[in-house]
């Protein structure tokens, strides 16, 4: 998600709807100095400045912005969400396989605090966890495998 914030030192301004319009409304009869800014706006904000003067009736005033291309973050597909998963001896590898455990609110933010506090995504911090669990098991590594880790201590 992005969101941006723009800051003016002028008390009006106005934000364009779908048409691309904006109105500045009760300003009082003036030169003003009106400028565009716009995300992807190519160039600086101060090369779109005109001067405007206001009088009763209103006055129209209309920009063409060339602008820079969106970038778009590429996302992976749809329930291949990417994760670094560290087994704690420096083997780091990335997994695509994703993983969407049905858990208690409280369970999940009590996960989501310790991967902050790892710097991980919590569902790689799940990983981790499962991965060091099934290693201390001494599992084999099939899929298949239904053999139960019963290490009494």
């Amino acid at each position: 998600m992005v969101g941006y914030v723009y800051v003016s030192e002028s008390p009006h301004s106005a934000k364009t709807g779908a048409d691309g319009k904006a109105m500045l409304s009760d300003l009082p009869p003036r030169a003003y100095v009106v400028r565009v800014w716009h995300p992807q706006l190519e160039g600086t904000e101060e090369a779109t400045r005109k001067n405007v003067v206001s009088s009763a009736r209103r006055a129209d005033v209309a920009w063409t912005l060339n602008l820079k291309p969106e970038v778009i973050a590429k996302r992976p597909p749809a329930g291949q969400a990417a994760a670094r998963i560290d087994r704690g001896n420096g083997d780091r590898h990335h997994s695509r396989e994703s993983i969407q455990p049905r858990l208690p609110l409280h369970a999940r933010e009590r996960i989501k605090a310790a991967a902050n506090v790892r710097d991980v995504p919590y569902q790689s911090l799940i990983k981790m966890w499962l991965e060091e669990k099934l290693s201390a098991c001494q599992l084999p590594h099939s899929p298949r495998t239904t053999t139960p880790c019963n290490k009494a201590k």
